[in-house]
């Protein structure tokens, strides 16, 4: 008897094996596409469609910038056009003049701040306080905004969200990345 010789079915129980042996066989065939599929992939995995472009950040931080220059432009020529735009960006208008020296870097003066939004809402009226130039425990612009002032000057400054409160905001005061108005009086000030 040769190892491929299958011996003919006899009797009933001959017939039955062969009964079980396919039924088992037809209920793992039924099971075999269920154990070869795979595991979806997370997100991070996937590589990305070949049409959609890769996230610029630089390119969108130069749209919402340039959106928000136009936001302050169209307000500085509706509300107030006497305001002159600096080189680094922020506007300034001096409201009171004064002889002197300058503040500059370093020096320590005293300030009183209100923040207002460009819709004119006055969003907070600051206390006066002692601050040093460029110590940066200020917005970023108002550091570059006091070195144009004198003491006993007061000026108006519109800053854009990058030179103010930036991308966190200020509390529930000033949404993120918004634009805000500074009118700023120095008090006095000493080297």
């Amino acid at each position: 008897m040769s190892a491929w010789h299958i011996p003919p079915s006899g009797g009933a129980w001959g017939g039955m094996r062969l009964g079980l042996g396919a039924g088992l066989l037809f209920f793992l065939l039924l099971l075999l596409p269920a154990c070869r599929r795979t595991r979806p992939q997370l997100p991070s995995n996937k590589p990305l469609p070949v049409e959609v472009p890769a996230l610029d950040a630089t390119r969108m931080n130069r749209e919402m910038a340039q959106r928000e220059d136009s936001l302050i432009t169209v307000y500085v020529a509706h509300h107030c056009p006497d305001m002159e735009k600096t080189g680094d960006g922020y506007w300034m208008r001096l409201e009171r003049v004064t002889d002197g020296r300058r503040i500059a870097l370093h020096d320590t003066c005293r300030v009183r701040c209100r923040l207002s939004a460009l819709d004119g809402r006055v969003l907070e009226e600051m206390p006066p306080r002692t601050v040093v130039v460029g110590k940066k425990d200020i917005v970023p612009g108002l550091d570059a905004g006091l070195q144009q002032l004198r003491p006993g000057e007061q000026a108006t400054f519109i800053f854009p969200s990058h030179l103010a409160y930036g991308m966190k905001g200020h509390g529930s005061l000033v949404p993120p990345y918004t634009p805000v108005m500074l009118r700023v009086e120095v008090d006095a000030h000493s080297k």
